[in-house]
């Protein structure tokens, strides 16, 4: 897609990195503010050579990629403090829970080169993929979506490869010591990916160690889970229950103007293995569908019904859309840097952050509970840099005829 060439940052963005950390030198700051506008404002492709053809003469690509390979910064400090910018500046919800949504994506490439590039499948209803893997944390509420940390998911035969629940392990403990002080309650939604017995006894272990807030999760089973005796599995309770005690329930939509859903559910206090007394609820889109279609919930807030934690669980979907908004509108992944998996994770780091400095940038005109999308954002962003642009190059030209005449 076309578009202008910027000759200088606009104030009122250059404005929104006075409480940066000072850890880049002077140099490396400029560039990194020119690199995090550029993913901002240009559309279509997001190399670094795309990217420095619309900034100033100065800014060159090999300049990105030098802050890229710089070592002795760390993305994730930026990440959380432009994260810390969004949160401060977005009115709480009434209710003062705060959800916190956990999803692993992948991002596609060819090169055969990167060192954190593997193959692999998502799941067993996918094909295969080649590209590099990561796994995001975001937190929600009010219909607001908030990336706050990341992960790159090394390959199995990487020296230094940790498992995926490990790392979201590592993200929940850096994201606990950054939660808002209106937040009463801190919800924990994920797929049955992250249903692991280590990860649901953290959760449990941060709601002892926090006394300010209560903790707790709501999760997908995977129907291969014991029941505490051990003997009986989920998918035996999924396979035996009668469908007429099955209730039907309308689930309302995250954000007006869409219709509600409805759903048959069944809830039942049991205990699991490892766990202990917990609500399972399962979940069906129709009366007469198959336990193969049935989805199996957890929770350990036993003052949530069956009713409530669906609509919970369905506080999952917007990590999608973020996924979506990165990789469409904020290029990520598509730097084409492979020297090293610090460079590839400053990468991703650095689309993460300008999706929250969009945020920052245009938070007024997201209202609560109402739909919206960071391409709207970014186009009444740019319209407003690019209108500056023509007029400081307009005043420009009238001072110099000024001194001519």
């Amino acid at each position: 897609m076309m578009f202008w060439q910027l000759t200088r940052l606009p104030h009122e963005y250059s404005f929104l990195f006075q409480s940066m950390p000072r850890l880049l030198s002077r140099r490396h700051e400029i560039i990194f503010k020119w690199l995090i506008l550029m993913h901002i404002t240009i559309f279509g492709q997001w190399t670094l050579a795309q990217l420095s053809k619309g900034a100033a003469k100065h800014i060159t690509d090999w300049k990105f990629q030098r802050l890229l390979m710089a070592k002795y910064w760390s993305v994730r400090v930026f990440l959380w403090w432009a994260a810390d910018m969004v949160i401060a500046k977005l009115p709480p919800p009434q209710d003062s829970v705060l959800y916190i949504a956990v999803d692993a994506s992948t991002k596609d490439k060819r090169g055969s080169k990167g060192p954190v590039s593997q193959k692999g499948k998502t799941s067993k209803h996918k094909g295969y993929f080649f590209g590099y893997k990561f796994v995001l944390l975001m937190i929600s509420w009010n219909g607001y979506r908030i990336p706050v940390d990341f992960a790159l998911i090394l390959p199995k035969n990487h020296p230094e490869y940790q498992k995926e629940n490990k790392l979201f392990r590592d993200m929940l403990s850096r994201v606990g010591q950054r939660i808002p002080a209106w937040a009463k309650k801190v919800i924990v939604i994920g797929d049955a990916a992250y249903a692991s017995k280590e990860n649901m006894k953290y959760i449990k272990k941060l709601d002892k160690r926090d006394p300010d807030r209560r903790w707790g999760y709501v999760l997908a089973l995977p129907k291969t889970w014991k029941l505490e005796n051990g003997h009986k599995k989920l998918s035996d309770l999924v396979k035996h229950t009668p469908k007429r005690y099955y209730q039907r329930t309308c689930i309302p939509p995250l954000s007006t103007g869409k219709s509600r859903r409805s759903f048959y559910l069944f809830e039942k206090r049991t205990a699991l293995a490892h766990l202990g007394e917990v609500t399972v609820i399962l979940s069906k889109k129709g009366r007469n569908v198959g336990p193969k279609q049935t989805k199996i919930l957890v929770t350990n807030l036993p003052e949530l019904s069956a009713r409530q934690v669906l609509m919970v669980y369905k506080r999952r979907w917007p990590i999608e859309i973020v996924f979506k908004e990165l990789k469409s509108y904020l290029g990520l992944g598509q730097h084409q840097v492979s020297k090293s998996e610090s460079q590839v994770e400053k990468s991703v780091g650095v689309s993460i952050i300008a999706y929250l400095i969009l945020l920052r940038a245009r938070y007024q005109e997201i209202k609560p509970r109402e739909p919206w999308s960071i391409l709207r954002l970014k186009n009444s962003f740019t319209w407003e840099v690019y209108h500056q642009q023509v007029k400081h190059t307009l005043n420009l030209k009238f001072k110099k005829y000024d001194k001519a005449a």
